[in-house]
């Protein structure tokens, strides 16, 4: 979708654009010089007075903010260097205007370097038009290829309870005997079954409430016209392992050491990522509700600070702790309960036949009562761990597993409840 805030695409005939000329056409005839750094092969070049000129063209596109120029201004450099260094043509110096065969070496008395036989532009807006239409499909190929939104949607799926085990297994790295006789390798297979769910355009991907909407402008990872392209498994995973961690990898690094400054609401995790990169709070945000899974991956086990909720001094495994606390407290009621439920089955048979004598059933009734208050009790402790429960900010099946233990107690609690109170109806 375009909006008003996209750049307009560059001229190659703006001559804000361009160097010096005078320095650009001797910095033209460089000869090149064998490269003897360690790195390079056997009779590579480097050219020193072109690379100087290069990282100077390289500043002007990026004062004025030429669309997709590289961030990294060595690389920059390179690619703009490779355009000149495949334009630039020696010609005998008969053949052009005198202001350039001026610019002839000693080398090469007879020929020199030229672009285009044009004064005005001297060749350099046939640079600059090889260069926009390089960086033009560069970005074309990348928007093709993947996009925030794409990311963000490979990492719900990542995320989901049905693959989390899963998606563990393979991010370790870890290869067992059983996968390796798999015929297909354990990571592809899994990466088509969530391919199934990422092409499929009925899964929704959730906005984080507490997410800034400055942070993910223009990015949808429910985007049908994205769904749609065709992708294959090995796509899913290098959207992973080549876009999302290293990102998010760099960010973490900066998120764990600098968050000691200031604060460190989950939802600032964007304040340390790069510009191009804020749509990664969408993922720490979804990570950190599926105990950081991917975090782990990126970078190793979460120190205990990052992530807490402002003004909360109890780190996150001390919080999932708790909950674990109170599923062993829900578990030893529950078998209090049991113990209850089966005392009362028995007083209240005996009180339904009325088999024995006066003394007896009121004794019963005095029982009755005595239980009844305790289930009571039961009741109000249960529905007390269950708020305490939901206010915890922890992993979200452990919490669904602890809440499942505790419904089931209050149902079975209640309808115990509401049983006693019928028959008393009755009996009066």
């Amino acid at each position: 979708m375009s909006t008003a805030s996209e750049p307009t695409s560059p001229s190659p005939k703006d001559k804000k654009y361009y160097p010096d000329k005078d320095e650009f056409l001797k910095a033209l005839q460089d000869p090149g010089v064998p490269d003897t750094t360690k790195t390079s092969g056997a009779g590579e070049f480097k050219f020193p007075k072109l690379k100087k000129i290069c990282n100077k063209i390289y500043n002007l596109l990026k004062k004025y903010n030429v669309p997709n120029l590289p961030s990294n201004k060595s690389r920059g450099s390179e690619s703009i260097m490779s355009c000149i260094k495949r334009r630039r043509k020696l010609v005998d110096k008969t053949d052009v205007f005198e202001s350039f065969a001026s610019y002839a070496t000693e080398e090469s008395t007879s020929q020199v370097y030229i672009l285009h036989n044009d004064e005005e532009y001297f060749g350099f807006d046939l640079i600059l038009t090889l260069y926009f239409n390089y960086l033009s499909s560069n970005a074309n190929k990348k928007e093709t290829s993947r996009s925030p939104g794409d990311a963000i949607r490979v990492a719900a799926i990542m995320l989901l309870a049905k693959y989390r085990g899963s998606v563990a297994g393979v991010l370790s790295g870890v290869r067992d005997r059983q996968k390796c006789d798999q015929p297909v390798p354990t990571h592809v297979a899994l990466a088509h079954e969530m391919l199934v769910d990422f092409k499929d355009d009925t899964f929704e991907v959730s906005k984080p409430l507490t997410m800034l909407e400055d942070d993910v402008v223009n990015v949808d990872p429910n985007n049908s016209s994205r769904i749609e392209i065709d992708r294959d498994a090995q796509w899913f995973l290098d959207t992973y392992f080549k876009y999302i961690k290293p990102k998010y990898k760099a960010a973490l690094k900066k998120w764990d050491t600098k968050t000691g400054l200031g604060s460190c609401n989950p939802w600032e995790f964007s304040n340390f990522c790069d510009d191009n990169s804020r749509w990664l709070v969408w993922v720490y945000l979804m990570d950190k509700d599926n105990d950081f899974l991917l975090f782990s991956n990126a970078k190793g086990k979460p120190p205990p600070t990052v992530g807490s909720e402002s003004g909360f001094e109890t780190p996150m495994k001390r919080k999932r702790d708790e909950t674990v606390e109170l599923l062993e407290e829900t578990q030893t009621s529950s078998k209090k309960v049991v113990g209850i439920l089966d005392r009362l089955d028995s007083i209240m048979e005996k009180y339904e036949e009325k088999l024995v004598a006066e003394s007896t059933t009121e004794s019963s009734l005095s029982l009755v009562s005595v239980e009844k208050n305790d289930i009571i009790n039961q009741l109000l402790d249960q529905q007390q761990k269950r708020d305490r429960l939901m206010k915890l900010p922890l992993d979200r099946s452990l919490k669904k597993n602890v809440v499942d233990t505790i419904d089931t107690v209050i149902k079975s609690l209640a309808e115990q409840l509401q049983a006693i109170t019928n028959k008393e109806s009755t009996s009066n």
